[in-house]
């Protein structure tokens, strides 16, 4: 499960939510209402903190956030609370291409960073990473080398972790249409799907049923799109839910 928090970078935990309204002539008392923690995750003077952000929890309920930090330039940071313990944060990435990112954590609490990054040889071209790490480790970075000599052109990823393990992860290649690629962790990525090449998408998420079939939902300017590919199939049906013009 994936959770996504916009704006000025907070933790609120819910134990249960209980309002009244206006004209209810008993409202309850404050101390008959269990109300949200707050909690400030992280806090950088001068900066743009938690700009863009992911959450997810893993098997043990605890907390995972990827975020964006923005000053000069875009960097990726990453927080971890365990369940009733304290936040503990890292930096993933000094230096990244966009605040288009996603998180995924395995069975095993692996932790798994998907985002668009920079060529080291070269700034102006633009590379899908994954960064990933063991529950004890810190994180390493991943070169997602799924378009072959188009592999710079990667870009607006979303992630899932499944019940066995798999990453899934959908992303768009540039100017053209989705793509669709699995890992696992410190392994090797699968041969890339091509959704459809006639839908130039920006952003999607991504999830898979307990079943092992997948749905990605993108767009493309005015549209909508809903696409789906059975566990063990590699290829997919494409269809438009919504557009603007209707």
């Amino acid at each position: 499960m994936k959770t996504k928090i916009i704006g000025s970078l907070f933790l609120s935990a819910i134990v249960a939510f209980a309002s009244c309204k206006k004209e209810d002539p008993n409202p309850p008392s404050d101390e008959n209402i269990v109300k949200w923690n707050v909690e400030v995750v992280d806090s950088i003077p001068g900066a743009s903190v938690g700009i863009y952000n992911m959450l997810t929890f893993d098997v043990d309920s605890g907390v995972h956030i990827a975020y964006v930090v923005s000053g000069n330039d875009y960097s990726l940071r990453y927080a971890y609370k365990p369940y009733e313990g304290n936040w503990v944060v890292s930096e993933v990435d000094n230096l990244i291409a966009d605040d288009i990112i996603d998180i995924a954590v395995d069975n095993d609490k692996n932790v798994f960073i998907a985002y668009r990054g920079y060529n080291p040889a070269n700034n102006n071209n633009e590379i899908m990473y994954v960064a990933e790490k063991s529950t004890n480790g810190s994180f390493s970075k991943v070169k997602v080398e799924v378009l072959g000599d188009q592999s710079h052109q990667a870009r607006y990823p979303s992630i899932y972790a499944d019940n066995n393990d798999v990453i899934h992860i959908s992303f768009e290649r540039a100017n053209y249409g989705m793509r669709y690629t699995t890992y696992s962790f410190q392994g090797t990525f699968t041969p890339v799907e091509i959704l459809d090449d006639n839908i130039t998408s920006s952003a999607s998420d991504i999830i898979v049923d307990s079943e092992g079939n997948k749905h990605i939902i993108h767009h493309h300017n005015e549209n909508v799109y809903y696409s789906y590919s059975g566990h063990s199939e590699n290829t997919w049906t494409v269809n438009q839910i919504a557009t603007g013009n209707a």
